[in-house]
């Protein structure tokens, strides 16, 4: 009710009225957009809509956007809608634009190393429980910050990106890093997890939901400790690190973030993300 006077109002004084601003309209793949609703329009049901989703923000009106590595280069159409039906909530529009990126080769693929890139078929699972739980589940993380997995300073031993020098179009979908085998490994937030086991490429695996759309992936542990549809709160164990699933041949984690339906750069998702938290 409150947005259809707002939209009344608007198209009787003949104004195209901002309702919401993004914060960094040039990206590359791998980055996330950030979107602020402008307080006056964070009315229930009120999404962004851009790249064929719908994406609901958090309780301060922003709204994360993930730009994976299969994301088409070029302008993006960006604008309101209703979460449930679809359709336009006014008139006002705005573009994000996606550049190319030159990621370093720091990596080549070994023998033994899958040939699916990014667990696909985890995500094929994760898919069906995200859908099965609602498209557009609320925040779970109580609006706090992402942190690292890890008790120390981060030590990257692979970046995300195509970083593979003999296979430049095979993408490295998270980042590894260095940790000795058993090393407690540490929710990036509070969610619930949403998928645990041990497969042939990932190895010991957990998958945390939290919520809008958000999920944190870790991979090749050496033990589990949490369960499906436990609820976890920032910073809980999860589970230890290890060299777990195929062409594993080094002790490290390897952290994933996925939005929607792609990967994106989970260090730049954290830390811009935690830029706009209010």
């Amino acid at each position: 009710m409150i947005t259809a006077l707002l939209l009344a109002t608007q198209l009787v004084l003949g104004q195209e009225v901002r309702t919401f601003e993004i914060i960094n309209p040039e990206v590359h793949p791998g980055d996330t957009v950030v979107v602020r609703m402008e307080p006056q329009w964070r009315v229930p049901l009120s999404c962004i809509a851009a790249f064929g989703k719908r994406h609901s923000p958090n309780e301060f009106g922003y709204v994360f956007i993930g730009i994976n590595l299969s994301t088409k280069l070029g302008k993006e159409q960006v604008f309101r809608v209703d979460c449930g039906l679809g359709f336009r909530l006014d008139s006002y529009s705005d573009e994000v634009t996606v550049t190319a990126k030159e990621f370093p080769k720091t990596r080549n693929i070994r023998r033994g190393q899958p040939s699916e890139p990014c667990g696909e078929s985890r995500l094929k699972q994760v898919r069906e429980t995200y859908n099965a739980l609602a498209i557009y589940l609320p925040d779970l993380t109580s609006v706090q910050a992402y942190r690292d997995p890890m008790d120390k300073a981060r030590d990257i031993s692979h970046y995300y990106g195509f970083i593979y020098a003999s296979s430049p179009s095979f993408p490295h979908c998270g980042v590894d890093l260095r940790m000795k085998s058993g090393t407690t490994v540490r929710a990036i937030n509070r969610g619930i997890v949403a998928l645990t086991g041990r497969f042939r490429t990932e190895g010991n695996i957990i998958i945390v939901n939290h919520g809008l759309g958000i999920f944190s992936v870790y991979m090749h542990l050496s033990r589990i400790n949490v369960k499906v549809g436990q609820i976890i709160e920032n910073g809980q164990m999860i589970g230890f690190s290890g060299r777990t699933g195929a062409g594993v041949t080094e002790d490290h984690l390897h952290l994933n973030v996925w939005i929607h339906d792609g990967y994106v750069d989970p260090l730049f998702f954290m830390d811009t993300v935690n830029q706009h938290l209010e």
